[in-house]
């Protein structure tokens, strides 16, 4: 499918959707992060066991963010790749 310009095109768009689907899964956590940091410092689970949720949201944040940076990159790369094939068949 990537051997053509249009496939590098379609890879790229697809790259796009996924980084831009994590940007927002980003934006939730660290919502939900700046929520719990204004709530009691201690909650308990059901095992009795506490639970700093802020910081947990906060690492998925960023986890979520720099897989965002991932696909943007292969975005990037795919439709640097479908140029390259563009160029190579008008010199041709």
């Amino acid at each position: 499918m990537s051997a053509t310009p249009a496939g590098h095109e379609r890879l790229a768009a697809y790259y796009r959707d996924i980084a831009q689907h994590l940007r927002e899964k980003a934006q939730e956590f660290s919502t939900q992060a700046d929520y719990l940091a204004t709530q009691p410092a201690m909650m308990e689970s059901k095992q009795g066991i506490s639970c700093n949720c802020t910081s947990h949201y906060r690492y998925f944040s960023k986890l979520y963010a720099q897989e965002a940076k991932k696909a943007e990159t292969l975005a990037a790369h795919h439709e640097q790749l479908a140029e390259d094939y563009k160029s190579k068949s008008i010199n041709q």
